[in-house]
This record gives structure tokens, C-alpha cells and sequence, in this order.
């Protein structure tokens, strides 16, 4: 066999592995269940009027009871039926809607049974707080966060039980930031991204590279104190390239999108997705290794700059480099990529993706752009944006809490229960009885559904419309209006124990941003506006069609 087709056979080699070792999880769940119903058990969990949901599905405990609504499929095939339509939907970009669409039919709370294992989905917001909240002892991330660490490496996001508390206690003292300071390091990053897009000379941006560009800046200089100023790298391309800098901001970009499908696949389809990933095995670890590179080369530079200063941190103006701090805490180089890799991922992806989202939506309704603009000129002026302004731009605050809402970067959460555990609602006739969650059953809540419920968000749940966040209805930029407490039912950063570390940094990134390309800029065109924003496939969730944006300064329009 020649060399070159010795990686293609490799390939079907892992891909029959895989279809190998389904047939097997199949086989297995097929006895369970037959065995199950052989000896018809049934556990006895309590007096309480509970619904009793099990990896064979739910049993009413009381003669008479209805129990937890259900997700219809055909029993002899074993929920796979549930798993095809899973996969088209992802296919055709419709997985989130999905989620809405069942919950209007099925209700708040319902049970899916895949192959024997146990699904409730809810976005009643008791349950919601109980999993987070109330009860978060109970309840891990599960097996799929164990395979991801194995690539990402451990940290806060993947990490669970004693390793969990232990990276959240290393890393809450580091997001405690000062926040003029932060503001100061954004500056010069928005001046190249201004740059960049009056470089396209009134040609249509593709914001969200740009979104992606100016995250990954800032980001890569808050974690290792060196910034990848990949918008300096790209700020001249197409137009002079002998003028380009050669930085590695715009080759680490392409490996993370190249990347974000096949993680999409793995959140949506967990081990089934396995098939799909063995034929591409070794595109796909080459994309990890890549980003993996970056985190390496980051440390130990950091590393070699540190012995030359004795140990001591090369940070300045109060901005906490995290990288240096977790070296000056003793951590060995792969416990700091680990926790590097998992802050990254959790911030520039999320960040990147609101930016973009943000924009989307405000390109389509030019109403509001003149809004922002108009409190942007009450609050700031004619001076440079500071620290102390984005807390008084109310509205625009209220804008980007509206975009959390309807495109929040993520659409949705999972956990799994460790013990037997009880969710308050969703059992009974009216939903609103108790029900037991029995070890190993997951539970998941689609932010998309919950954040587009008519009783949460009113009958106009489905529109943009940031005044829904403020006591006074249209802004009155004299009284200063002030935004609503957030609503229980709306937790655009997670809640609980588990909450974002990083959601007041990425929410003032984001708000100084916005001011900034709101003050520089006149008006906003959005190529294909009337195009609806269709779920793209990617962990994050942002527009698939892309947000193309073309920008115009004062007078420009005029000239077109």
C-alpha cells in the first residue's frame, strides 16, 4: 500500500471503530432496557408526590398522576429518531429553534429518552435556579466536559467537584480588575479597529472578523500581557501589502474557525458525533495543536522575560497580566495552559460573538443607532469616552442586554445529576409538581426558549427592543433613566456558583467598543438586512450569513 493512501485508511479504520463501538453502546442499551422491563423495577423514591424519571423513563408514582410531559418517538427505535432529527436540525442551522419550537408544543418541562439515557429539558426558571443555584452540589458537567479537558486542557470551565473550587478560588482574585485601568488598554486596540475600517475605504467590513480581531488583541494581552495585534497584521491587506505586519492573530483565527464546527458537533451530538470526527481525526487534532502552540510558546516566553526580571511581574498600570500571576502562584506550565486555555475560550469566543450580534442587530434598526448616538452626545461630548461614561450610558446598556437576549452567545446549558436530586416543577397535570431526577440524568435549559417566553418578555418577546430595560420606556437622557433589575428569569452570564468570572470585563469591552464605533462613525449599512439572522454552526452563536457592515463618517453618506 503506498504512502498516500495510508492516511485515508487510517481514516475508515477509526470511522468502522467508531460505528463499531455505537453498535455496541446500541447493543447494551437495548438489554438494559428489555432486562428493565423483565423484572419490572421500579424504585420507590418517596412519599412525596414526585414524577420519577429514570434512565428507562418516567414513572408516575401515584396511580392516577400524569406524568412529566414527553418528547414523542418511536419506542423500538430507541430514541434514535430523536437523534436524526437532532442531526438535520444541526444541519440545517436550526438546532436553537428547535429548542423554542419543542418547548411551545411540550411545555416548560419535558423528558427525552435516547438510547436509554434520560433527557429533561426545561427553562422553567425554579428549575433553572435549583440546578445552579439551590442545589449545585448536586449536579456536575459530565462525561463530555472529562473529553474535552482532555484537548483543552483542565480549568474552570471543564473542571468539576475539588478541581472546580480550586480553580475558581485561583482565578476570582485575578478578574477582580481595575476597571480605568482596563479602559486605558482598550484604547489603543479601538484606534487600530477604526483604522482598520476606514483602510476598507466605505467597502463592506465583515464585522465579525473584525469582532474576532479586536477580542483576540485584547484578550491575548489580558491573559499573557503580549497582545497577537492582528488588526495591525490585517489592517493594510488588499490595499498595500508590503505595509502588513507579520503577527500570529490572524493564523490563530483561522484555526478556531476552522475548529468551531466540529466543536458544535460535539456539544449537539456528544459521543455520537464520534463517526463524523474519526474520519477527520488528524485535521482536527492538527487545528488543537495549533492553538495549543500559541499557549506554549505564550508561557514560556513569559517564562524567559520573568527570569530576567528575578521572578518578579513585568505588568504595568495596575493591569494584572493572568499569566504571570498563575507563575508567580507556583503553577507548573501545564496547569497555567490548562487554565489558560479554558479563560481563553470562555472569553474571546462569547465577547466576539455579542460584539458581532450586537452590531447585527443595530444596523437593522437605524432608530436606535440615532439614540445611542444622541446619549453618546449628552453623556460624552466632544472628549475622549472614559471609565466613568460607560456607566452612565444607559442605553446602551440596555441595547446590549436586549442582544443578550435574543443572540446570546450561548443558547444553552447542561448538567448532569450525581445523586438523586429533585427539579420543583414539571410533573403533575399542570407541570407544577416536583420530580425526581435520578443519578446520571441530565438536564438541560435552552437560554434561546427561555429568553423568548411571551410570559417572561411580554407578547413582543421575539422583537429587539432595548426599552423593555428601562423604568421610563423612551430614554430621557435629562432624568437619566434607570435599567430594570435584571428579571429572575434572565441570565445572560449563567448563575450560581458557576456564574461568568469575566462577565463585567467582556460587558465593559463590549460597551466601550460600541461607544467608540458609535462616535466614529455616522451611519451603518448592513449588506442583505432584510436576510434574517439564521444560527450559524459553531459553539458560539452568532449570524451565519455574516454581518457585513459598511461604515460611513460624518458626511460621507452624502457622497455616495
Amino acid at each position: 500500500m503506498s504512502a498516500a493512501h495510508e492516511p485515508l485508511t487510517r481514516g475508515y479504520s477509526l470511522a468502522a471503530l467508531a460505528c463499531t463501538f455505537l453498535s455496541a453502546l446500541t447493543f447494551l442499551c437495548l438489554c438494559q432496557r428489555l432486562i428493565f422491563r423483565w423484572i419490572n423495577c421500579t424504585p420507590n423514591p418517596s412519599s412525596y408526590d414526585l414524577h420519577f424519571v429514570s434512565q428507562k423513563g418516567e414513572t408516575p408514582i401515584q396511580k392516577g398522576e400524569a406524568p412529566i410531559s414527553r418528547l414523542p418517538q418511536q419506542h423500538l427505535l430507541f430514541g434514535l429518531d430523536i437523534l436524526y432529527r437532532d442531526f438535520w436540525d444541526l444541519h440545517d442551522h436550526n438546532s436553537s429553534n428547535r429548542a423554542l419550537s419543542r418547548h411551545n408544543v411540550y411545555g416548560h418541562t419535558f423528558v427525552s429518552t435516547v438510547l436509554g439515557h434520560s433527557t429533561i429539558h426545561t427553562i422553567n426558571p425554579a428549575n433553572i435556579l435549583t440546578v445552579t443555584t439551590d442545589n449545585f452540589a448536586d449536579y456536575e458537567k459530565g462525561d463530555w466536559a472529562r473529553t474535552i479537558s482532555k484537548y483543552m486542557g483542565k480549568g474552570v470551565l471543564v473542571n468539576d467537584g475539588n478541581e472546580w473550587h480550586a480553580s475558581r478560588a485561583l482565578l476570582k482574585p485575578m478578574f477582580r480588575r481595575n476597571r480605568a485601568a482596563d479602559v486605558r488598554m482598550f484604547e489603543p486596540h479601538v484606534d487600530h479597529l477604526i483604522q482598520y475600517i476606514r483602510s476598507q475605504r466605505g467597502e463592506y467590513v465583515d464585522f465579525r472578523r473584525a469582532a474576532q480581531m479586536i477580542v483576540l488583541d485584547i484578550t491575548t494581552e489580558m491573559l499573557t500581557g503580549c497582545s497577537t495585534m492582528s488588526l495591525i497584521s490585517t489592517k493594510f491587506i488588499g490595499k498595500d501589502r508590503d505595509n502588513s505586519i507579520s503577527t500570529p492573530g490572524p493564523a490563530l483565527l483561522d484555526l478556531i474557525d476552522e475548529l468551531e464546527p466540529h466543536g458544535n458537533k460535539a456539544i449537539e451530538l456528544g459521543p455520537f458525533a464520534l463517526p463524523i470526527f474519526a474520519l477527520r481525526y488528524r485535521k482536527i487534532m492538527s487545528l488543537i495543536t495549533g492553538i495549543q502552540t500559541f499557549f506554549e510558546t505564550a508561557i514560556s516566553d513569559t517564562q524567559a522575560i520573568m527570569r530576567q526580571h528575578r521572578g518578579s511581574a513585568i505588568g504595568s498600570e495596575q493591569v494584572a497580566k493572568i499569566i504571570e500571576e498563575m507563575l508567580l502562584q507556583g503553577m507548573t506550565p501545564e496547569e497555567i495552559q490548562g487554565e489558560l486555555q479554558n479563560i481563553f475560550f470562555a472569553a474571546f469566543d462569547t465577547t466576539a460573538a455579542l460584539l458581532a450580534n450586537l452590531f447585527d442587530c443595530l444596523t437593522r434598526q437605524p432608530t436606535i443607532v440615532k439614540r445611542l448616538q444622541a446619549e453618546l452626545a449628552v453623556v460624552v461630548g466632544d472628549r475622549s469616552i472614559v471609565e466613568a461614561d460607560v456607566t452612565r450610558l444607559t442605553y446602551l446598556r440596555a441595547t446590549i442586554l436586549e442582544t443578550l437576549r435574543l443572540h446570546s452567545p450561548v443558547t444553552h446549558h447542561e448538567r448532569r445529576a450525581r445523586t438523586d436530586t429533585v427539579l420543583p416543577r414539571g410533573g403533575g397535570l399542570d407541570g407544577q409538581s416536583p420530580i425526581l431526577i435520578v443519578q446520571g440524568t441530565s438536564v438541560v435549559w435552552s437560554t434561546y426558549a427561555l429568553n423568548r417566553q411571551a410570559g417572561i418578555h411580554g407578547m413582543d418577546s421575539a422583537d429587539f427592543r432595548p426599552e423593555r430595560w428601562l423604568t421610563s420606556g423612551l430614554p430621557q437622557l435629562d432624568s437619566g433613566p434607570m435599567l430594570l433589575q435584571s428579571k429572575e428569569a434572565f441570565i445572560p452570564f449563567g448563575s450560581g456558583p458557576r456564574n461568568c468570572l469575566g462577565q463585567q470585563f467582556a460587558t465593559l469591552q463590549t460597551s466601550y467598543i460600541a461607544a467608540r464605533l458609535l462616535t466614529a462613525f455616522e451611519h451603518f449599512e448592513l449588506r442583505d438586512g432584510d436576510a434574517p439572522f439564521q444560527e450559524a454552526a459553531a459553539v458560539t452563536y452568532f449570524n451565519r450569513r455574516g454581518t457585513w457592515i459598511k461604515f460611513y463618517g460624518d458626511g460621507e453618506l452624502e457622497h455616495t
